[in-house]
């Protein structure tokens, strides 16, 4: 359908229908619609914006009612937001001073809020330690006090308030008792100690002590030196004593160190005469038991009289063509003291060759105890030995006369001691043979305290 126009008409149409036209059409000229109240024409658009449509209300609104975006028009009256944010970069408020320009009803802190002033001051006024109205706590990191004692020593008490004490007098310090607040000690001055009273521990590192004051008055003292009293004077000291030394007083003055003859003639020990009382130790004359049944001998020692009891311990016999060093009648022997003798009764016969080295043994042949005879013996033989501790040694005798063979001398075997002698071990004899038979027997018999 082709576009409708109506023009240069005053007719009134009011209550008709002036225009029912699915199709786009277009109306020139003014026109107006009096209605009373009622709407003087409906659109049915939808959505879309009738464009250059002018009016002169907003749902009834004049334009003015509006808040312009340019901000031209200013509000009336106040303006609640609800539950609803107001942005901007720059919120200024022209309110003039009098009025707060800002009413907050929360509590709850404003973050990032930097504000020229609190409490109406700047703040430069809080960080001026004189603005404080009372004393900084001391988990605050202040003493807790207001005031403090001029000169006095300040005390810690946990976090609460930290104390003073009274100005200390003329050398009087602070000692603690490890228990609670130090308390005080008066030592005399404050240029020196004079009334400390005792030192228990601890370590004086000031100038030497004096006699008069519980020291020795020196710095040093001979390492193993002896000490010499000088009355209130420094305590003398004498040098290490030499090996056999000995010190000796006169009564009257420092005593000295004295050895060898002058100490003998100093102690009265230069010559038995002198020795004019007392009783000398048995255990000094020499060693072994002193009794009523021993006597001191020749070598130091104390023994029972020679001739005592004779007992028999073992004997041994047989025969042998071994020609090889061999130890034969091999007896047990224990139960000695060191001041007994073994007695040893030997003889060999031999036929057809030669005896060589005939010895007692301890043991082995390789352990030579004592010499039965000569080398080489060709025929009958027989003899008795004696072997016996001597002081520290053992020794053999040789009771028959005959002579000791070169490699025996009467010596008696390496490692074989008095200790030895009295414990437990076996002796023998020992030979080798150059052809032939030899028959042999031993015995061998104890000798009580000879």
């Amino acid at each position: 359908m082709a576009d409708i126009q109506v023009v240069n008409t005053d007719a009134d149409l009011s209550g008709n229908t002036l225009v029912t036209e699915e199709n786009a059409y277009t109306i020139t000229g003014l026109h107006t619609y009096s209605r009373s109240t009622s709407a003087p024409f409906a659109v049915n658009s939808g959505a879309a914006v009738v464009a250059n449509l002018d009016a002169d209300k907003l749902d009834g609104v004049e334009a003015s009612g509006f808040v312009k975006a340019n901000g031209t028009v200013a509000l009336s009256a106040n303006w609640d937001a609800g539950a609803y944010e107001i942005r901007a970069q720059t919120l200024e408020a022209d309110v003039s001073t009098g009025t707060a320009p800002l009413t907050i009803a929360s509590t709850t802190k404003v973050a990032n809020l930097n504000a020229d002033k609190l409490d109406d001051q700047e703040g430069s006024y809080y960080i001026d330690p004189g603005n404080l109205s009372s004393a900084v706590a001391v988990n605050k990191g202040g003493t807790g006090a207001t005031t403090l004692t001029d000169g006095g020593v300040l005390l810690g008490s946990g976090t609460s308030a930290i104390t003073a004490t009274a100005v200390l007098g003329d050398g009087v310090i602070l000692i603690g008792d490890a228990s609670g607040d130090p308390t005080t000690l008066d030592v005399g001055s404050s240029t020196a100690i004079t009334t400390l009273g005792t030192v228990a521990t601890g370590v004086w590192e000031g100038t030497d002590v004096g006699v008069a004051h519980g020291g020795t008055g020196r710095s040093t003292l001979t390492d193993g030196g002896i000490l010499i009293g000088k009355g209130t004077a420094a305590i003398n000291q004498m040098a290490v004593l030499a090996d056999g030394e000995m010190v000796v007083g006169d009564g009257t003055t420092d005593p000295v160190a004295e050895a060898g003859s002058t100490l003998r003639a100093s102690i009265g020990c230069d010559a038995a005469g002198n020795i004019t009382s007392g009783t000398v130790a048995t255990a000094r004359l020499g060693s072994g038991t002193a009794s009523s049944s021993t006597f001191l001998r020749g070598d130091g020692s104390w023994n029972a009289a020679g001739g005592g009891a004779t007992s028999f311990i073992g004997a041994a016999n047989g025969s042998t063509t071994t020609t090889a060093d061999t130890m034969y009648g091999s007896t047990a022997i224990s139960g000695l003291a060191v001041t007994d003798t073994i007695m040893c009764t030997w003889s060999f016969t031999n036929s057809g060759g030669n005896i060589l080295d005939p010895r007692i043994v301890q043991g082995s042949v390789s352990t030579q105890f004592g010499v039965c005879s000569e080398n080489n013996i060709n025929n009958t033989n027989s003899g008795v030995s004696y072997m016996q501790p001597a002081g520290a040694t053992l020794t053999i005798v040789q009771s028959n006369g005959l002579t000791a063979y070169s490699g025996g001398g009467g010596s008696v075997g390496a490692g074989f001691t008095v200790a030895d002698f009295t414990g437990s071990y076996n002796l023998g004899i020992a030979f080798g043979l150059v052809g032939g038979t030899t028959v042999w027997q031993i015995q061998f018999f104890k000798i009580e305290g000879s």
